[in-house]
């Protein structure tokens, strides 16, 4: 039973039911293995639930050692799951051991180059996913605006050798083994200049301006 804040306001989920799996995710540079809680027979999903009628609700959230998980919304095949859910927090489990002091702006930039390193099917409705979010304004935007900015620049230097392309017919030019090969090299790039910076102490490297 959570208590807590959604969308700035007091929420409580309470459930009868749940199950635990441990799945191990491939992430671009090793394994995670990550523990999954699913919930079912909800007597509460919180207000935005209540207030939509149920069309809307929230997914489930991440703890340090767990995933909680709303069954009914996830196909557990689908790259949604596997990848945009489970291999976006693998990323971070894997980085809050790795660099302990990193703020949420690198977690999030980390996280999405995984999901882009592995996604097939569904890999433009991704990058278009990133496109509509993003924002360079970096005092105004929340870690995952900003960090979706940066990652469409720094795969636009790396692709197109433009500074940021944010039309999504472009995108769809390339292929995805592109795509994964690009933020496989940009995560790894990330990962060895947040070691020359200082593993243990490192808060941010990801900065406005294009990175070379």
């Amino acid at each position: 039973m959570p208590f807590g804040r959604m969308a700035n306001y007091y929420d409580l989920l309470l459930w009868a039911k749940q199950t635990e799996k441990i799945y191990e995710i491939t992430i671009p540079e090793g394994k995670v293995n990550v523990k999954v809680i699913f919930m079912e027979d909800f007597i509460s999903n919180g207000w935005i639930e209540y207030a939509t009628f149920g069309a809307k609700m929230a997914g489930g959230w991440a703890e340090k050692d767990a995933l909680f998980c709303v069954k009914k919304n996830y196909d557990t095949s689908s790259e949604k799951f596997l990848i945009n859910y489970l291999m976006h927090e693998a990323q971070h489990f894997a980085d809050y051991e790795s660099f302990p002091n990193l703020t949420s702006t690198d977690l999030e930039y980390r996280a999405k180059l995984a999901e882009l390193s592995a996604t097939k099917e569904t890999i433009y409705t991704l990058l278009g996913k990133f496109l509509n979010m993003s924002s360079s304004d970096r005092e105004k935007a929340h870690a995952h605006p900003f960090a979706s900015f940066c990652v469409l620049r720094d795969l636009s230097k790396e692709i197109f050798n433009q500074e940021f392309v944010d039309d999504i017919k472009k995108w769809e030019e390339v292929s995805y083994q592109e795509i994964n090969k690009a933020s496989i090299k940009l995560i790894k790039q990330h990962t060895k200049d947040l070691n020359i910076e200082g593993a243990e102490t490192v808060k941010e490297f990801i900065r406005l301006e294009i990175n070379n």
